[in-house]
């Protein structure tokens, strides 16, 4: 697993003073690429909830039987975290991936993903439907 690029510790705020972080809360993404390796496809639907700058998320179709990930948030919304999912094959993959965000128009976000799991390494980029 060597897919990640260097990240620093996130830097979660000071309690008193803390930013806000991206919201990612109540949107559903779903896949626009992926590297062969990837079990996603199109049809994956991702719905995220968050608190704080803690995330967590569901996501299932295509090749996906159900999956979740849980991640942290530093101040500008990039993410890092683990997963683990069901494929079509009944097979289980674990990973963890840095997420980093790019806002688009209409206040819509695209995450673009580097992940490591089990099966290999990739990248995948979702983007925000609602």
């Amino acid at each position: 697993m060597r897919c990640l690029p260097p990240q620093p510790a996130v830097d979660l705020p000071d309690e008193d003073h803390p930013p806000i972080p991206l919201n990612y809360d109540g949107r559903t993404f779903a896949l626009r690429s992926r590297s062969e390796l990837g079990d996603c496809g199109r049809q994956t639907l991702f719905h995220f909830r968050q608190q704080g700058f803690r995330l967590w998320a569901t996501y299932e179709g295509d090749g996906v039987r159900f999956g979740s990930l849980v991640a942290v948030s530093d101040s500008g919304g990039q993410l890092q975290g683990c997963y683990q999912h069901l494929n079509s094959s009944d097979e289980l993959r674990v990973g963890r991936y840095v997420g980093i965000p790019e806002l688009l128009p209409k206040s819509k976000i695209a995450i673009r993903e580097y992940w490591e799991s089990t099966s290999g390494d990739g990248q995948s980029v979702l983007e925000q439907l609602n």
